[in-house]
C-alpha cells in the first residue's frame, strides 16, 4: 500500500485555498521558456522550497464542516490523523492537501510549510476505519464499453511500464532525455494525461454483457 504526506490548515475561503496551490503560472511559463521561474511558483511550493508539485499525486479538498467535516476527506486512518491533530493542537481546519510520498517532496521539506500544519506520513487507504461508507472524498469518473479481447489483451490499454520507467530515469538522474509523451499508454493518450495512479484505477470485465446501470 502506498504512503502518502498529509497537510492540513485553515483558509478564509476555497478559492483562497486554490490560489495557496495554484501554479498554472509557473507551468504557463515552463511551457514557454523550458525553465524554472522561483517568483512564479505557488505559495505551497514557495514554503516547502520545491519548484512544483505533480498534480497527478495529490489530492486536495475543502470542506465548509470545520475539522470532524476534514476528516472524511482524508484517505488513511481516520483514528491516527486525529490523533496527529490532537498532538500538534489543530482545533481548526477546512482545508486537506494528500501526497505521494514518493514524487519529489521530502520529508524534511514536507515539514517546512507555514499555512498548513503536515502531519506526516500515513498509509493510503480508500476506506478508512471510523468513517462508515467513506470514500474518502475521491471523485470518480467511469467508462462503460465491449471488447472481444482476453482480459490480457485489454489490460495492455493501460500498460505505463515504458513510460514511467523514463520518467524514474529522467527524475532520478540517470537520464537527461525526458519521458516520450508517445510513450505513454493508450488510455493516457485517449484522456490527455500524463499517467494514471493504479491504485485510482480499478477495472471490470464481465464474462456476460450486462445493463451497467
Amino acid at each position: 500500500m502506498s504512503k502518502i504526506m498529509i497537510w492540513v490548515g485553515q483558509f478564509d475561503s476555497e478559492a483562497d485555498f486554490e490560489k495557496y496551490m495554484d501554479q498554472s503560472a509557473f507551468r504557463q511559463w515552463w511551457k514557454d521558456y523550458d525553465e524554472d521561474n522561483k517568483e512564479l511558483r505557488c505559495q505551497f511550493c514557495k514554503e516547502l522550497g520545491v519548484m512544483s508539485y505533480d498534480e497527478d499525486f495529490l489530492i486536495m479538498k475543502f470542506t465548509s464542516d470545520g475539522l470532524a467535516g476534514l476528516l472524511n476527506l482524508i484517505p488513511a486512518d481516520t483514528q491516527k490523523i486525529s490523533l496527529s491533530i490532537a498532538d500538534k493542537n489543530i482545533t481548526m481546519a477546512n482545508a486537506v492537501i494528500c501526497y505521494n510520498c514518493r514524487e519529489g517532496i521530502s520529508p524534511k521539506k514536507a515539514e517546512n510549510t507555514t499555512t498548513m500544519t503536515y502531519l506526516g506520513t500515513f498509509e493510503f487507504e480508500l476506506s478508512p476505519e471510523g468513517m462508515q461508507g467513506s470514500n474518502a472524498g475521491l471523485e470518480y469518473m467511469i467508462w462503460i464499453g465491449t471488447t472481444d479481447k482476453s482480459r490480457e489483451e485489454f489490460m495492455e490499454y493501460f500498460n505505463q511500464d515504458e513510460y514511467m520507467k523514463e520518467i524514474r530515469d529522467y527524475e532520478e538522474g540517470r537520464t537527461k532525455k525526458r519521458p516520450n509523451p508517445d510513450h505513454r499508454c493508450q488510455f493516457c493518450k485517449d484522456i490527455g494525461i500524463k499517467f494514471y495512479y493504479p491504485e485510482f484505477l480499478k477495472v471490470e470485465i464481465l464474462d456476460h454483457l450486462e445493463n451497467p446501470f
